[in-house]
């Protein structure tokens, strides 16, 4: 005979397992996953139930199969088709504390029709930007350097224009070759590095056509953290009658010690139809403004002082450097205050050599010129416009 207690075990384990299967049925449905099918026991319908048409709710203990979609595939974005030989990567940064974006090193070829805005860009081994055979591009509120080369180097590019960018510690701020209808406009360029022949803020070397100015910018070189030559070389480079070149209202200050670099130079190795007007110059370097060759050349309403220093030489000149034929300029105008190294008043020198030269009796020494002419902080124009527009 069994032992009681043994009956009374089945009993209760067979009590036990009635009562599990009648739980079973009132639990949550059961999920059986096999990757995009989702299959699940479920109740019956209760009629307050909301049933949508991708739904199936059948009987009691029924299975009922819900297909869920794959999800779509995205593809990657696609970089911007261009033929160069670095694709920038670019990294946001805060607005509120900075207008940029940080950006490697821009190098393009045979690009047009593009905008570089809002991107901070410096280089050890070379240029912040460079352009080659490039067509209507704008490079506009941009912080540029430090870098080894310039800030915006173009080579055979047209209709270029560099706009309220920020440059600082660059061997050259922009530098155009054979190139047309440049544009270099409202700038903030400070502590230019050369070394010679780099040294500009700005360089148009065989910058030819309408269309071209370097105007309203503002170049400022510190004493021993900068070495600059000139701070706007126009070299061969050409206007047209009715458009000439353009350089207006640009504030330059600080230049030295190189002997030979010095405020603003046009006609070198030859010019035309270039018009410098409405410039002050501080301290500019070994001279203030000066043509070296060439015709039809303009430098009325200037500002020019420099006090003594080691390497200073004359304030406005013309002074005949070379074979090309020079004749039929303005020099018109003008108020110079500049001392020489030994600190003799060296305001105007013509050598001669350019023929007649109209409104050259025009020009003044002004002894109340002093570095007072330019407020005692120029630089910051171009960071504020890079904020205001960061933030349309």
């Amino acid at each position: 005979m069994r032992n009681p207690f043994y009956i009374v075990s089945l009993l209760l384990i067979s009590l036990l397992s009635l009562i599990s299967c009648q739980d079973f049925d009132q639990n949550e449905p059961v999920l059986i996953s096999n990757q995009n099918v989702v299959i699940f026991t479920s109740q019956i319908a209760n009629k307050n139930d909301s049933v949508t048409s991708k739904d199936s709710v059948i009987s009691k203990d029924t299975v009922s199969t819900v297909v869920i979609p794959p999800p779509p595939t995205i593809p990657p974005p696609t970089p911007p088709t261009i033929t160069n030989t670095i694709i920038p990567t670019i990294t946001t940064t805060n607005k509120t504390s900075s207008p940029y974006s940080i950006s490697d090193p821009i190098i393009w070829n045979g690009v047009s029709d593009k905008t570089i805005s809002h991107l901070e860009i410096s280089n050890l081994k070379g240029a912040s930007i460079e352009l080659i055979n490039c067509k209507n591009i704008r490079i506009e509120y941009c912080k540029l350097g430090p870098s080894k080369g310039e800030g915006v180097t173009l080579y055979n590019c047209t209709n270029i224009t560099v706009e309220n960018c920020y440059m600082e510690s660059i061997s050259t701020g922009v530098s155009a070759v054979e190139s047309f209808a440049i544009k270099v406009n409202y700038n903030d360029v400070k502590n230019v590095m050369g070394p010679f022949p780099r040294g500009q803020m700005v360089q148009f070397d065989e910058v030819t056509g309408s269309g071209s100015s370097i105007s309203y910018n503002v170049c400022e070189n510190i004493a021993g953290q900068s070495h600059p030559e000139d701070a706007i070389s126009l070299f061969k480079s050409h206007g047209t009658a009715n458009d000439p070149i353009k350089v207006i209202g640009n504030w330059i200050r600080g230049g030295g010690p190189s002997i030979s670099g010095g405020g603003i130079i046009l006609g070198d190795y030859g010019g035309s139809y270039i018009n410098v007007e409405n410039n002050i110059l501080v301290d500019a370097g070994q001279y203030g403004i000066a043509i070296t060759a060439g015709n039809n050349l303009t430098i009325k309403n200037n500002k020019i002082y420099s006090r003594k220093q080691s390497f200073t030489f004359w304030g406005l000149m013309s002074y005949i450097q070379y074979s090309n034929p020079t004749y039929s300029n303005t020099i018109m105008n003008n108020q110079v205050n500049f001392t020489n190294k030994d600190g003799v008043l060296r305001n105007l020198w013509d050598d001669g050599k350019a023929g007649e030269i109209s409104g050259w009796s025009s020009n003044i020494y002004n002894s109340n010129l002093n570095a007072t002419i330019l407020p005692s902080i120029i630089l910051g124009k171009a960071a504020t416009k890079a904020f205001e527009t960061k933030s349309i």
